[in-house]
């Protein structure tokens, strides 16, 4: 039973991975492109616009979208689709229409006491924020519906139409990093409106199916998912404004470049994963009970360590030669931060996979006191450690808090969904991934920096940590078998 889940886990997954792989790199190439255009400064201060974007899409469209995955199933087996998208949009709408007012009003009340640098592209956040919050929730009715391939076109047209527009923008208006938020709107809000005629919402919203219990139990799951996610920004972005306010907008570019860098790369396996792997979870509890989805997700963490362990040795070891050879000058320093982000990138990772006994169980608010407890240590550090060490005092903090978040995750979720780790699994991919990083650390030393040279110890690096996964038979023949059958497909679909 379990295999079969797997497998249909894997399929999807697969099916999510350009929606994933082209947007990182894309968003990679961005980086390349826009640190040799941009100063450290200018970046900065997008960061920081992106980072109140971040906190107002937690506010007003995150809970609405974990809302649809978690209760979409239901509504489908009970035939309401209509009145679950009715009242989705409702309650979308109103959280909305008072975050815009509170913004606005914010906007200036505060404006004599924002920077100069800050204040255009603040007041286009505001509207780049409507269409990302639309646009998110969109994106999870395709999530929510199974809908694999077409989220993956949407995220890919995303992403390299921001990346499009922001480049002719910057080349012909010379507008600076403004032109990323420019093109931030007008994407997001392209795309919603396709999504939108796909699952044809104004035809189906009727004013009449509004029910107040339904926005009621959708707020009731949500809001404390907002306010979990709301701590988890404490945690992952608050130190742009810390790093503001004690270092310089430079020292927030330099660091939000770093941790970019690593997010598209450990950060896209995981959620490549997690994507596909929710709602089955999900669907898995509903229809097969505790002892199942415990099992899946004992499988899925194994999956994850897999695919993730190496990434984080890999990437820390080669990370001054990827930002010597593509970051912009004034950026390449922030190779330093690789490691510890990367050890955070593979923390948050893993518990993505511990959070879900949280939702399973519907125990959002414990999920909300964990995040926030991490969070405010997080603060804390930051404020401790940035005036004497800088941005690395930052980076250092994130590291500790991750630690703790992760540490409260086990601990909390072991009293009624225990996480059962594949210790022996663990231990095989430790091993070969620390081999291989000590191969890797080995050549380093007698090989120029080049592109070439990097290739070559990527290869390397892949095909001495594949082959002892092989040798331990870590790696089941099931698995090489559906990836065998997954390749001869595409070769055929690619020859057609």
């Amino acid at each position: 039973m379990i295999e079969s889940i797997l497998k249909e886990t894997g399929k999807d997954a697969l099916r999510y991975v350009p929606a994933k792989v082209v947007p990182a790199a894309v968003n990679f190439a961005g980086l390349v492109v826009f640190t040799h255009i941009l100063s450290p400064e200018d970046y900065g201060n997008y960061f920081i616009v992106l980072a109140t974007i971040s906190v107002m899409t937690i506010i007003g469209s995150n809970w609405v979208a974990n809302s649809v995955i978690r209760f979409y199933p239901e509504f489908k087996q009970k035939g309401d689709l209509d009145g679950f998208f009715t009242n989705v949009v409702i309650a979308f709408v109103i959280c909305n229409w008072i975050i815009l007012l509170l913004s606005v009003v914010g906007f200036f009340v505060f404006k004599a006491r924002i920077p100069p640098a800050l204040t255009s592209m603040l007041g286009l956040g505001i509207f780049a924020y409507l269409s990302s919050a639309a646009y998110v929730v969109l994106l999870y009715f395709l999530r929510a519906s199974l809908k694999a391939s077409a989220f993956s076109v949407c995220e890919i047209v995303a992403s390299t139409g921001k990346f499009g527009l922001a480049l002719l923008l910057v080349y012909l208006l010379k507008t600076g990093a403004i032109s990323l938020l420019w093109g931030m709107l007008l994407m997001n809000t392209v795309i919603s409106i396709l999504i939108a005629r796909r699952f044809s919402l104004v035809q189906r919203f009727k004013t009449g199916l509004f029910s107040p219990e339904t926005c009621k139990n959708l707020a009731k799951f949500g809001i404390p998912l907002a306010v979990s996610s709301l701590s988890a920004w404490l945690l992952v972005l608050s130190d742009r404004y810390i790093l503001g306010y004690f270092g310089s907008a430079e020292q927030v570019g330099i660091y939000s470049v770093s941790f970019s860098v690593v997010d598209r790369s450990i950060g896209m396996v995981y959620s490549v994963l997690m994507l596909a792997a929710y709602p089955i979870i999900i669907s898995t509890w509903e229809e097969k009970g505790k002892q199942m989805t415990q099992q899946l997700i004992k499988e899925l963490s194994r999956y994850f360590f897999i695919l993730c362990i190496p990434a984080f040795i890999g990437l820390s070891i080669l990370s001054k030669d990827v930002f010597t050879l593509f970051m912009g000058k004034d950026f390449v320093e922030s190779f330093r931060l690789v490691p510890l982000f990367a050890f955070c990138s593979l923390l948050m990772g893993l518990f993505q996979y511990l959070g879900k006994g949280f939702e399973i169980y519907k125990k959002t608010s414990l999920l909300a006191v964990t995040f926030l407890i991490a969070g405010l240590v997080n603060v804390a550090l930051n404020i401790l450690l940035i005036p004497s060490y800088g941005y690395m005092g930052a980076g250092i903090a994130k590291a500790i808090s991750y630690a703790i978040l992760l540490a409260l995750g086990v601990g909390i979720t072991y009293s009624f969904m225990p996480w059962l780790a594949p210790l022996k699994s663990l231990s095989k991919v430790v091993f070969s991934a620390a081999l291989m990083g000590a191969v890797l650390f080995f050549l380093k030393q007698f090989l120029t920096v080049s592109l070439a040279n990097l290739i070559i110890l990527i290869a390397v690096g892949a095909g001495i940590y594949s082959a002892l996964l092989l040798l331990f038979r870590e790696i089941k023949k099931s698995e090489t078998d559906f990836l065998k059958s997954y390749y001869r497909r595409l070769v055929r679909s690619t020859n057609r």
